[in-house]
């Protein structure tokens, strides 16, 4: 068996026909389609079954609770047969020529992980967007669409990269030497493991063709969600620190590290729902006074932390949840926040010292 790929499912009964329905028209015949779900309460089971009678390389694994996508999928590789192995999500679909080129490519460049372009499409018009910039190797060096790469080759945008797993085709063995799994118990773990993946990879390759498509707009879906599942963005990004300190990576990632986490967390904050800002900024400057203490007071050039993260951690730092909010507005009103690195970069390149005296709700810079 050449490809495993691996559908982790939940309440997908709607979708199957488009998931697993693209995949049962692939131009690549030698391959077995692993479904494990997730106690789906609709007919998703049921729906999977009525695949398997009419194709023997569907097979499904029925778990006896959630244990949410990453388990899902980590269960999957221990199943599979396959020498690659690809994911797809049980509302997405695929190009007819997805695993076909997938594997081609990977397998002729000898690589232990190749990635495509992927392209959105809106669950109720079915329109593809295919300018999505994220979606088409953001801010990777163009020479790399052609060569092979290392995350040091990359080392300034790794967390500018794609965190899914489903744009990418795995040499199995890959993950299973290296350990790359997906962390359990929660939400938004496929950045844990992508990232795990981008730095433990010693060959990594860009297939530039856009080959499976991302349902947005799904309300149900946990991407579309943004309530309490957003808490758990601290452990994801504890899990992959952790990641980085296993490694003995994390010195030499440090502050790109520090200036992705603080910038997500901004962006989170911004989508999470109304009720829940207030708790939701609670935990970011609890863990920002932590991160200021061990990490930001002890940096000695300070312009490896990028101006805006050292404004956005002023401002939490130095407010309360309401004039936080008040800032943020007047912020967007007058596009303050959007030009912070552009109009601090000049004075910040002139700046022989930064002041070296801390306290614990602040960073100065002078």
């Amino acid at each position: 068996m050449k490809v495993s790929v691996i559908i982790p499912t939940y309440n997908c009964e709607k979708f199957l026909k488009d998931s697993i329905g693209s995949l049962l028209k692939q131009t690549f015949d030698d391959f077995e389609i692993i479904v494990v779900d997730n106690k789906s309460e609709d007919k998703t089971v049921e729906k999977v079954k009525e695949f398997m009678a009419k194709d023997g390389r569907i097979s499904i694994i029925e778990l006896d609770e959630n244990l949410k996508q990453g388990i899902a999928r980590n269960i999957g590789v221990e199943h599979a047969k396959g020498e690659y192995i690809m994911f797809v999500d049980g509302d997405d679909k695929t190009a007819p020529e997805f695993v076909e080129k997938m594997y081609n490519k990977i397998v002729a460049d000898n690589a232990d992980m190749t990635i495509c372009r992927w392209a959105p499409f809106d669950h109720f018009t079915g329109k593809v967007n295919y300018k999505h910039g994220y979606a088409n190797f953001h801010r990777l060096p163009e020479k790399y669409l052609k060569e092979s790469f290392t995350w040091r080759d990359i080392k300034e945008e790794v967390y500018s990269q794609s965190n899914v797993p489903w744009d990418k085709i795995y040499k199995k063995s890959f993950l299973i030497d290296k350990d790359v799994k997906f962390p359990g118990g929660m939400f938004f773990e496929d950045n844990v493991f992508s990232f795990d993946a981008i730095m433990k990879a010693e060959k990594i390759t860009v297939l530039d063709e856009c080959l499976i498509y991302y349902r947005v707009n799904r309300k149900q879906a946990v991407t579309a969600r943004c309530d309490e599942t957003f808490f758990d963005y601290l452990k994801i990004f504890a899990s992959i620190k952790e990641n980085l300190v296993k490694q003995g990576y994390y010195e030499e990632m440090k502050y790109n590290f520090i200036n992705y986490k603080v910038r997500s967390m901004f962006w989170w904050w911004k989508k999470i729902e109304f009720r829940l800002k207030k708790p939701f900024f609670e935990m970011i400057k609890k863990d920002y006074i932590d991160m200021f203490n061990t990490e930001l007071a002890k940096i000695n050039d300070k312009r490896n932390i990028w101006t805006k993260t050292f404004f956005l951690v002023n401002r939490v730092l130095d407010n309360g949840f309401w004039t936080y909010l008040f800032f943020v507005y007047w912020d967007r009103i007058f596009r303050i926040e959007y030009g912070v690195d552009n109009h601090m970069i000049m004075l910040l390149s002139n700046y022989s010292f930064w002041y070296s005296n801390y306290d614990n709700k602040r960073l100065h810079f002078d």
